[in-house]
C-alpha cells in the first residue's frame, strides 16, 4: 500500500474518532498485595498490617509525562482481598465483594497520618484500583479525604486529585467495563504516581491488575463503538481503493 493510500486510511481512522489519544505508555503490573498507604514510604515501613517493600505499591516516574497535564488509565484483571475465593470471590478493578473500607473520618484519617506519607483518607469499595500523586522530595498537608462508594461518584469524564489525595481508579472508564476513558488531571508538583488496591491489609490479598498508564496534552477520551455496517463500509472503501491503483499500475503507459 503506498502513502497516499495509508494517509486515507489514517484520515478515515481520525475521522471516526479512533486516533491514538496517549502521546506516551507506561505498562505495569498491580498485585493484589500493592497496598497504597505505603506510597512513598522506605523499606521496613508499615502500614495496616503490610510492610514495605513486599506490600508496597506500584510506583511510576511522572519524567514519561513531562508536559503532558493528562493521564488515562487502560486496566484488566481481578483481585480479591482473601485467598478463599469462594467466599471473596475476584472483583473488577472497580472493586465490590461483601466489604467496604472506610478511611475518610477524622480518627481513621488521624492514626493513617502517623505511618504513611501525609496521605489523605478514602471511602470506598474493597479492591478498588486507587491512585496518589506525590511530590516525594516536600510533604505536603494532609489533603481532604474523598467518597467513591456509591457508582455516581465514579462516573466522571475528568477529575483533579491533590497531592497526597488518594483517588480512585477503576478500570479506567466512566462504567464499569464499558464507556469513554476517564482523564485524570497531573496536580502541579508531582514527580511520581503510586498505584494500589483498597484493602484494610494487602498482606494475604490474591490476584493482579495489568495497567497502561497513558499521558496526553489534550486526550480524546472517547471509545468508539463501531457497528457492523460502518465497519463493512470502511472494508468496502479501502478495498476499492486497492483496486483502482491495482489497474492503474496494469494500464500500458502511453507514449506523448
Amino acid at each position: 500500500m503506498n502513502k497516499r493510500l495509508i494517509a486515507v486510511a489514517c484520515g478515515l481512522a481520525t475521522s471516526l474518532g479512533v486516533a491514538p489519544a496517549s502521546a506516551a505508555i507506561i505498562d505495569v503490573v498491580v498485585p493484589g498485595t500493592a497496598s497504597i498507604w505505603l506510597a512513598n514510604m522506605p523499606d521496613g515501613a508499615t502500614a495496616l498490617g503490610d510492610t514495605a517493600p513486599q506490600n508496597s505499591p506500584i510506583a511510576i516516574d511522572l519524567a514519561f509525562a513531562t508536559g503532558l497535564p493528562f493521564l488515562t488509565f487502560s486496566v484488566s484483571g481481578q483481585t480479591s482481598c482473601d485467598p478463599d475465593l469462594a467466599a471473596y470471590p475476584l472483583v473488577s478493578p472497580d472493586g465490590g465483594g461483601n466489604a467496604l473500607f472506610g478511611c475518610g473520618d477524622t480518627s481513621v484519617g488521624g492514626n493513617l497520618e502517623e505511618f504513611t506519607f501525609g496521605l489523605s483518607g478514602i471511602y470506598g469499595q474493597l479492591q478498588q484500583l486507587v491512585g496518589v500523586f506525590i511530590n516525594s522530595s516536600e510533604q505536603q498537608p494532609v489533603p481532604e479525604g474523598l467518597d467513591f462508594i456509591s457508582p455516581g461518584t465514579r462516573q466522571f469524564t475528568e477529575f483533579s486529585p491533590l497531592l497526597q489525595q488518594v483517588f480512585f481508579i477503576g478500570d479506567g472508564l466512566v462504567g464499569t467495563g464499558v464507556g469513554d476513558l476517564q482523564r485524570f488531571v497531573v496536580p502541579s508538583g508531582a514527580d511520581r504516581l503510586y498505584l494500589g488496591i483498597l484493602d484494610q491489609g494487602n498482606y494475604n490479598n490474591v490476584g493482579s491488575l495489568a495497567v497502561g498508564v497513558g499521558s496526553c496534552s489534550d486526550c480524546v477520551v472517547q471509545v468508539p463503538i463501531l457497528d457492523t455496517a460502518l465497519l463493512v463500509l470502511l472494508g468496502v472503501g479501502l478495498l476499492a481503493l486497492l483496486s483502482l491503483e491495482a489497474s492503474r499500475k496494469l494500464r500500458p503507459a502511453s507514449c506523448g
